[in-house]
């Protein structure tokens, strides 16, 4: 009877699991994906390839005191639109593309009273669509035109321009933590 009552459980698990398998990223590394050529520079409408990048990042936020104390500014808004993607690589044989991102700000939660409502800011992420391909980084996926978002940015190397750490970007329904 004991064995009788595993194994049902055993079948259970195993017909109730089956096909339930779901990517949370978004993106299977194996499948490809349909973009517009409103959304990307180098492609007209057409399928890309996925390739997945595996990160190791230099520094990791213990808290979310200490990924606020380090963020320049933060913000709730809107990504308005992908402005452009370069290839920021120095070695000629590897791709790493950039891409910069035209977004709306609809709160300022945080920073040295720069910006305010409405202000639209550059704000750029690794990863993007190059040469026909989508590099995304595991983990931390691509910003979508439309797409409202918390983020806790850093100053970037150029004017005007922020980047979102891998932590630094929230949905709003993570707005009741801040």
């Amino acid at each position: 009877m004991k064995y009788f009552l595993w194994a049902f459980v055993f079948v259970l698990v195993l017909v109730s699991g089956c096909g339930q398998f779901i990517d949370i990223s978004g993106v299977s590394p194996v499948q490809p994906k349909f973009i517009a050529d409103d959304l990307q520079s180098d492609t007209q409408y057409g399928i890309i390839e996925t390739v997945m990048m595996q990160p190791s990042w230099a520094y990791s936020y213990s808290s979310m005191e200490d990924l606020i104390n380090r963020s320049d500014l933060i913000v709730v808004g809107k990504v308005t639109r992908i402005l452009s993607v370069e290839n920021a690589s120095q070695n000629e044989f590897m791709v790493l593309p950039i891409t910069y991102y035209k977004f709306t700000i609809d709160k300022v939660l945080a920073d040295t009273d720069q910006y305010k409502s409405g202000s639209s800011i550059t704000v750029y992420k690794t990863g993007g669509v190059f040469e026909g391909k989508e590099y995304q980084l595991q983990g931390y996926p691509p910003y979508n035109p439309g797409e409202q978002v918390i983020l806790f940015l850093k100053e970037g190397e150029h004017a005007d321009s922020y980047y979102a750490p891998p932590q630094g970007r929230f949905l709003p329904y993570f707005a009741l933590i801040l």
